[in-house]
């Protein structure tokens, strides 16, 4: 099985994201995987706050919402497993989804003569 990272958005309008991956893995391979994503996507997240983050085996299961407007299904996490509940590793931290790197500034280059 291979670790494929996931997110979930908070449902409170406070556009934070949270990472996950299906299965229990291990702190370094998960919190690995969250560093490439926050690289990849140059978010603007310092080192220290994704290794501080606290990280949690769970078992998750998806059940209907119908108080929101912005979904119809919620995750509720739970230490033991029960039914219709999957295994799961979480990053227990909410991040804000629109922290982005400022963008690098581009040198400039001088024209060519003659054109």
């Amino acid at each position: 099985m291979e670790l494929v990272l996931e997110e979930s958005y908070a449902m409170d309008d406070s556009c934070q994201l949270q990472y996950w991956a299906r299965g229990h893995w291990s702190w370094g391979e998960f919190v690995t995987a969250v560093q490439d994503r926050i690289a990849r996507e140059e978010r603007d997240i310092p080192n220290w706050v994704v290794v501080q983050a606290p990280v949690k085996q769970l078992y998750q299961r998806a059940v209907p919402c119908r108080d929101s407007i912005v979904g119809d299904t919620r995750y509720v996490h739970s230490d033991k497993p029960g039914r219709g509940a999957t295994a799961v590793t979480v990053m227990d931290f909410w991040f804000p989804m629109h922290a982005y790197l400022p963008p690098k500034p581009q040198p400039y280059r001088f024209p060519k003569e003659g054109t």
